[in-house]
């Protein structure tokens, strides 16, 4: 398969999974001009959000200046913040699991609030921190595909015995800019996209 070939599909594959329909060849024509930049993603005040790197995940530079991964689809952002606790109700300081490999850092969604949260908040784990080992009594978040809530280590699927490497959870701003759903593509492949504002 030519390069051109997987890139013609790689644009109709997440055209498709957004629900973007495209003209019988304009994909073709699109990529026989020159290409001009990524897939952008927009709010539905036409507010950049990020650069679109799966069909449901972005990649935005934060007001700390830093660029992280954040999972939403068309109509939320998805709630994937996982708190660690050495206690067994949530509460006490909140750490998450940190993956130093990466080469962008993952944000987290949190939407319900857990102890000592208002919620609606995107999570970043703390990457000055050096990484520790805890036993983990609870966790707060979608654990184990379940709504988000508190779960305590009685779920040793989830908890693999109660140690994991953390590092300090630090919320982030995301009031600033953006984030107000429904979320759609635009930029140099979909410069007509409707949510984007000109």
């Amino acid at each position: 398969m030519t390069m051109k070939a997987m890139m013609l599909g790689l644009v109709a594959g997440v055209a498709a999974a957004l629900g973007v329909a495209l003209a019988a060849g304009s994909a073709q024509a699109q990529m026989s001009a020159s290409i001009r930049g990524p897939l952008e993603v927009f709010d539905s005040h036409g507010t950049l959000i990020g650069v679109l790197i799966s069909p449901n995940e972005v990649a935005r530079k934060f007001s700390d200046g830093q660029w992280r991964q954040l999972v939403l689809d068309r109509n939320s952002l998805i709630p994937s913040a996982i708190f660690y606790y050495r206690s067994t109700n949530c509460t006490g300081p909140r750490y998450m699991s940190f993956d130093n490999l990466s080469l962008i850092s993952e944000a987290f969604y949190e939407n319900v609030g857990s102890p000592g949260s208002a919620g609606k908040t995107i999570w970043v784990p703390d990457v000055t921190a050096t990484p520790t080992s805890i036993t983990s009594a609870s966790a707060w978040g979608p654990v184990g595909g379940n709504p988000e809530g508190c779960y305590n280590s009685s779920n040793d699927s989830f908890f693999n015995g109660g140690s994991v490497t953390v590092v300090p959870a630090i919320p982030l701003d995301t009031t600033s800019k953006g984030f107000s759903p429904p979320f759609c593509v635009g930029g140099a492949y979909f410069p007509n996209q409707p949510c984007r504002a000109e």
